[in-house]
């Protein structure tokens, strides 16, 4: 029985590029919210406009720090595929060089 974790670096890499995709999905996004907003700011003036720009303003930094947070995951997950496809690449080639110096009809 294997108690142990089992990691495949593909699965892994495939959801770190899916990941990907979405930060810049949200990113594109919050920058066409943020056209938007201020093409209304041209158009809408007052207190109003005034609160409303700020609003959005409180929540692209809200945003800007989620981002980074998701990008620092996204970096650790390319470390841990890296750290895990080195390491079977390791093993096979000892396996390999094992193989290739150990007879086992000897």
């Amino acid at each position: 029985m294997n108690n142990g974790i089992n990691i495949s670096s593909e699965d892994l890499a495939n959801l770190m590029v899916e990941f990907g995709e979405e930060i810049v999905s949200m990113k594109e996004l919050l920058d066409d919210v943020k056209e938007k907003t201020n093409d209304i700011s041209g158009i809408w003036d007052g207190e109003d406009s005034e609160k409303t720009m700020q609003s959005f303003s409180e929540f692209r930094s809200q945003f800007d720090s989620i981002n980074e947070s998701n990008e620092n995951y996204l970096n650790f997950l390319e470390s841990v595929i890296s750290s895990y496809t080195n390491y079977d690449d390791t093993v096979s080639s000892n396996i390999t060089s094992s193989n290739n110096t150990f007879d086992i009809n000897n």
